[in-house]
């Protein structure tokens, strides 16, 4: 499902859906939390979109990105002769989202002496810009994102509470992408169409050996991590066959996913019984389980087969199945079944 640019089908990205439909309307700040690149800023501007503030700006600002002796102008303007340099008035974020959305990306990045008049702003709807003497009405609705934990920041006293609970009137919490695994194979198709669209490409799919690595990683870049290897997959798959025809199908493999086998050893997701169908958690079960008695019989077949109680041959066709062991060709004759007590 797509809603307002977000992919997803998972059941707790559609229950956000639902409450960004409805707490839109709602003209209350909100407070948007999640770690880097599960999507804060989209659901910030999906928020914007539903609203009936959607004809009006949608002004942003990270404010970790804004180094702390600037914020404060940034965020409320100045007047001409404000400071040195400040040779004509500007208008601030806040008066540029003016009947509009603001949004205040990373906010637990915000000095203390900010955060003071923040939180006169959410309670006054008017701001004074540097260097002025008299305030400036401004109507906005805003919407605020943080990666940490406000509340703890609270306790240690660096962030304001009464500013945290202005800010978080209605609070969003986004899920991990390895918490909605099944979104990345949709997510992952998604990105390639976006890619190809930009490079002009057509007729580029993805090795379903590719997809099932992509399901048994822990994502911890989360949905920006994605898009970027997918990104990159593209690219990497042009470049091996740029001479061929514009319409040749091309694949992306393993190949063009250089680290990804890399990735899924050193932060393997963490799977839980029921996230797969009953005949694949079966089916893993006994790879799992055969790889494990090989090993402890040192790939003894014999051994391994009465130490399970099983047949030597079903133990040799599963192991051949999972590619544990070489296939046994029909030509070779099996070692005398052992006699089962």
């Amino acid at each position: 499902m797509e809603f307002e640019g977000i992919i997803s089908q998972d059941p707790e990205m559609l229950k956000i859906f639902d409450l960004v439909r409805k707490m839109s309307k709602i003209d209350a700040p909100v407070l948007v939390q999640g770690q880097s690149g599960t999507g804060k800023e989209l659901i910030a501007r999906a928020i914007h979109a539903q609203s009936p503030r959607n004809k009006n700006s949608f002004v942003d600002i990270n404010c970790a990105a804004v180094p702390e002796t600037l914020l404060e102008s940034e965020l409320f303007g100045y007047n001409k002769g404000a400071f040195t340099g400040a040779a004509s008035d500007h208008k601030g974020y806040f008066e540029q989202a003016h009947e509009g959305t603001l949004f205040l990306d990373e906010i637990g990045e915000v000095h203390p002496a900010v955060q003071v008049k923040l939180l006169r702003v959410l309670q006054e709807h008017r701001i004074r810009p540097l260097g002025g003497s008299n305030d400036v009405s401004v109507d906005i609705r805003i919407v605020s994102a943080t990666n940490t934990d406000l509340l703890q920041a609270v306790r240690d006293r660096i962030f304001r509470q009464d500013l945290y609970f202005r800010l978080n009137a209605i609070v969003i919490n986004l899920p991990l992408l390895r918490d909605r695994i099944n979104d990345v194979p949709l997510l992952a198709r998604h990105f390639l169409g976006i890619a190809c669209n930009e490079m002009g490409l057509s007729n580029v799919d993805i090795d379903p050996e590719v997809l099932g690595k992509l399901m048994r990683y822990s994502w911890p870049g989360n949905v920006r991590e994605l898009q970027n290897m997918i990104v990159a997959a593209v690219c990497s798959c042009f470049m091996a066959d740029s001479s061929g025809p514009s319409d040749v199908r091309r694949v992306i493999t393993l190949d063009d996913c250089p680290t990804l086998n890399e990735k899924v050893a050193r932060s393997p997701r963490k799977t839980r019984l029921t996230d797969v169908p009953f005949y694949e958690a079966r089916a893993q079960f006994e790879k799992d389980y055969i790889e494990t008695l090989l090993k402890r019989f040192d790939h003894n077949i014999s051994a391994a087969s009465r130490a399970a109680n099983i047949s030597r041959k079903s133990l040799t066709t599963k192991a051949a199945k999972f590619g544990l062991i070489e296939p046994v060709r029909r030509a070779e004759t099996l070692e005398p079944e052992p006699v089962m007590i």
